[in-house]
């Protein structure tokens, strides 16, 4: 899998991306370092068929504390507003 750091903007609100057609990942390139291990961890685990809460979970035991810093980053109201987005469509 390739890995591409780009501009927030670019795939604002998301932390990271992953793009099967082209086995690459997206990630923001203004993320603390450790935070950034656990998102291309977890984009990663996306590469190989894992869904989203897989691919968190089997990245958690890798990066713990990069998940941890990435929990308390999802909890900002516009990650918030993001995920209630995703699940009502």
């Amino acid at each position: 899998m390739k890995i591409i750091m780009v501009k927030s903007s670019e795939i604002y609100p998301s932390f990271g991306a992953y793009y099967p057609a082209f086995d690459t990942a997206k990630i923001r390139d203004d993320l603390p370092k450790q935070a950034e291990l656990f998102v291309i961890e977890h984009e990663r685990n996306h590469s190989l068929g894992y869904g989203e809460i897989m691919a968190t979970l089997t990245a958690i035991p890798k990066q713990p504390i990069g998940f941890i810093i990435t929990a308390f980053m999802s909890l900002a109201p516009y990650r918030l507003a993001y995920y209630w987005r995703r699940i009502n469509g």
